[in-house]
């Protein structure tokens, strides 16, 4: 399937965006501050709305696609060609650290909305997805990029490499599965 790539101008804070109601594209701001990070962040988002199954689902639960990379189904079975992803994902240290600080009593309403939007299903895939990509480069320098960024953060949303592993896996399988 061919996914469509454009630089647009998009709302404060938004990096990149992807669009697949009707032909599937990605929008990458102008002002992104990692644009090869952000677009394989919004290809994954792409993967999750029209992946190789053709059943009309998407890999993180609900119908495919849908207007924008929000989950319709949030909370809806997974895939099931998918399970092993989301078991090694929602079992992870760093998802864990991000629920548990979700639970805090003292959090702003702005931390709790922003803690509730990474860990929707289809944002957890786009970063596991794009973690997945820079992990499998020749060169560690995608990686280092995406880590440093990361790292820089108030709230951590990638995998340590050693936490990462189980989801490389599963998503190695995942791959190998859909014949890719």
């Amino acid at each position: 399937a061919k996914i469509n790539i454009d630089c647009a101008p998009l709302p404060s804070g938004l990096e990149g965006r992807y669009h697949g109601k009707y032909v599937p594209v990605v929008y990458l701001s102008p002002r992104a501050k990692e644009p090869t990070l952000t677009v394989i962040h919004e290809l994954g988002h792409a993967i999750d709305d029209r992946g190789p199954w053709g059943d009309g689902k998407r890999l993180t639960g609900g119908p495919a696609n849908s207007e924008s990379g929000v989950n319709p189904a949030q909370g809806s079975p997974w895939h099931p060609a998918h399970k092993a992803v989301q078991g090694a994902i929602e079992s992870s240290k760093a998802v864990t650290a991000l629920r548990n600080k979700r639970k805090e009593e003292d959090l702003y309403v702005g931390d709790e909305q922003y803690l509730a939007y990474q860990l929707q299903p289809n944002e957890l895939w786009a970063r596991a997805y794009t973690q997945y990509i820079a992990s499998k480069q020749p060169t560690r320098a995608l990686l280092e990029q995406l880590l440093e960024h990361d790292h820089a953060r108030e709230y951590k949303r990638q995998w340590s490499e050693e936490d990462f592993k189980p989801i490389e896996a599963a998503i190695d399988q995942v791959i190998r599965g859909a014949g890719w």
